[in-house]
């Protein structure tokens, strides 16, 4: 499926002392086609851990890295793995995990 998805710089967390909220700087906007993914978690001794969750792919934009996050309608996804697909400067596939927000 289709989504247009607006590329934010990914928030850090600073020691200025600053108690307002910080708002993501808006990168751009991609479209990309957004899949789940089939194998989304690895085994490591007793403890499951989540690699990602969706699969995106998107023409390529040298400027958005995995220092980015992807929003799309009210959902928030980190970027975990960007791949250049076959070296060749066309596409992307980019590993997605959904960002788990506090409720509100």
């Amino acid at each position: 499926m289709n989504k247009l998805a607006i590329v934010l710089e990914r928030e850090t967390i600073d020691s200025d002392f600053n108690y307002e909220p910080a708002r993501s700087k808006v990168v751009g906007k991609i479209w990309i086609d957004l899949k789940n993914a089939k194998q989304t978690t690895a085994q490591k001794a007793d403890t499951t851990q989540i690699v990602y969750s969706h699969v995106a792919f998107a023409r390529y934009q040298k400027q958005i890295t995995e220092n980015h996050e992807l929003k799309i309608g009210n959902d928030v996804y980190g970027i975990v793995a960007l791949i250049n697909v076959n070296e060749q400067n066309e596409f992307l596939e980019l590993h997605l995990i959904k960002e788990v927000g506090d409720g509100s």
